[in-house]
Parts: structure tokens; sequence; C-alpha cells
């Protein structure tokens, strides 16, 4: 069985209902992280899918920890990571994502075999499916497993990334400097997000409003990964982790515009422990700038 499986939520029930429910495997510890209390059907879901015998066949117990403000996605991994300290490995999983027919026990088996054969191994992941024929073989952070070996070389995510996106950009290259492995199992894929004419996924904010401040926050991110690992390095989606790698290249941003002034000026508030040729990788420091001006 699986000692732990952990997934991330912020609002809303359909995914995270849907993931649940698509557990086809022994768990031992199904942890779910909430960002903030302000949902209270995720509270009601969680009270009555315990019950039902299905998921009571496959998962023994649930646990739910709500971080009380809206704190992202990277602290939600790292009170995982504080709060299991001892795990050799984690299984990270979006709430958006439906597991296929034993991909579940596929993954662990895998996980748990590679790991033990290979030391240096940092980040294990599945492939996915977006639907209508497109997928995903390169590396995601959407169904993924971190190692203690990983979280040793590379340490905690970086909380400075809010409420998520480049999250997991800035983790992995962290992970390629600190000479791990990122292994991607391609026997094993798993479903993400819904097509109903438009594509649908647990990030989908349907006001106009919401995707605005969604956009900005994501575009803070951006400059905020570029500032932090320099401005000479490249971003692309094309151009993600799996691909420098693959190609063994050092550098692997693509980032072709321009940081708007008002960044600039921020500069020295956006940097971070890792701008300086004498700090760890393992370390980062927090600025609550970041979270400030975009709340």
């Amino acid at each position: 069985s699986i000692p732990l499986l952990c997934v991330f939520t912020r609002s809303g029930v359909y995914f995270l209902e849907r993931f649940i429910r698509s557990i086809d495997w022994k768990v031992e510890i199904l942890l779910i992280v909430q960002d903030s209390m302000e949902d209270k059907r995720v509270f009601s879901l969680i009270q009555s899918i315990r019950e039902e015998r299905r998921v009571k066949t496959f998962v023994k117990i649930i646990e739910h920890v709500v971080n009380i403000q809206h704190t992202g996605c990277a602290q939600a991994w790292n009170t995982v990571l504080r709060l299991y300290p001892g795990e050799p490995f984690y299984i990270f999983a979006a709430n958006d994502i439906e597991f296929q027919p034993q991909s579940l026990k596929t993954f662990y088996l895998s996980v748990l075999e590679t790991s033990q054969k290979n030391k240096s191994v940092g980040m294990v992941s599945s492939t996915v499916d977006f639907g209508d024929g497109l997928t995903q073989n390169e590396f995601s952070l959407m169904f993924w497993a971190f190692t203690r070996n990983g979280i040793m070389r590379a340490g905690l995510y970086d909380e400075n990334f809010y409420p998520a996106y480049y999250e997991d950009d800035d983790i992995l290259w962290r992970l390629f400097l600190s000479g791990m492995q990122i292994v991607v199992l391609p026997h094993i894929m798993v479903a993400h997000g819904l097509r109903r004419g438009i594509y649908l996924s647990g990030t989908t904010i349907e006001d106009s409003t919401g995707r605005f401040k969604r956009e900005v926050q994501r575009s803070t991110n951006q400059h905020y990964l570029v500032i932090k690992w320099g401005s000479g390095m490249r971003y692309g989606y094309k151009g993600r982790i799996l691909e420098v790698v693959a190609k063994g290249l050092r550098s692997f941003f693509d980032y072709c515009g321009q940081l708007h002034p008002k960044d600039r000026l921020y500069e020295d508030l956006f940097c971070t422990a890792y701008n300086e040729s004498q700090s760890n990788l393992y370390d980062w420091k927090f600025h609550p700038f970041l979270r400030d001006c975009l709340v």
C-alpha cells in the first residue's frame, strides 16, 4: 500500500471528488491540504466521502489540513514535507487529475524501485492526458514524487511563488543544478482537467476579474523567477526542464520580454539567497512583499 498520498485544493469540490473516487489502490493516508477555509463545501465533501464503502476500501485514513490564509501551492507542499519529515519519498497530485485504472499502483511501485536503485533520483513524474488526443510526455508536476534525497539536495519549495505557477520550474532547476536526476515514467499516464467545449482545470476562474488577477500573479512569479536566477537565463514552454536535462544544457529560460519598470524598482525585494554565489541551493529568503502586493 501507499503510505502517504498528498493532494492540494483551494476551492470547489468537483475535481477533488473525482480525484478521490479514482483511487483504486490501497492508500494508508490521503492528506488533503486546503488553501484557506473559504469554501466550506470541501469540508462537507470530505466528511461524507470518508464513509463511502468504495473509498473506505482503498483509503484507510483521510487527513484534512487547512492553511488559514491563502498561502499557495508552494507552502501547501512544504506543509506536507514538514508534517511527515521521515518519508523516503512523497507522492503529490494536483486535485484536477484522475487516475487511470492501475496507474496509481504502477506509479508507486515504479517510484519505489527507481528511488531504491538510484539514490541520485530527485523527482519522478507520470505523463499527462489532456483529452482530445493531447498528451504531455515531458516531466509534469501534476502527479509526481519528490524523494528524500532530492529534498536534502535542493531544499523545500520557495514560498515566494504565490499562489501558484513557476514554483515547479524553480524546484526542478534547483534539482538539476544540484546534480539530481529527474525521471519521467512514459508508461504511466493520468488524465488532467475536463473538456466541455473549453478546457477546464482546477485553476479555472470563470469571472473576468479573477482571470485578470491570476494572470497578474502568474506574470509576477515569472518576473521573480527571472530575477532570482538571472535575466540571462532562458524560459519557454518547449524549453522546460525535461529538455534541459535531456540535452544537458546549462540554461533553460527563453525570456524574450522585458521586465516592467516597476518590477525593476522592486528588484531588491525580489532577490533571494540564490542570487549570492556563496549561498547554498537549499536556502531561500521569504519576502512578504511578494504576497502583500497581490492580496
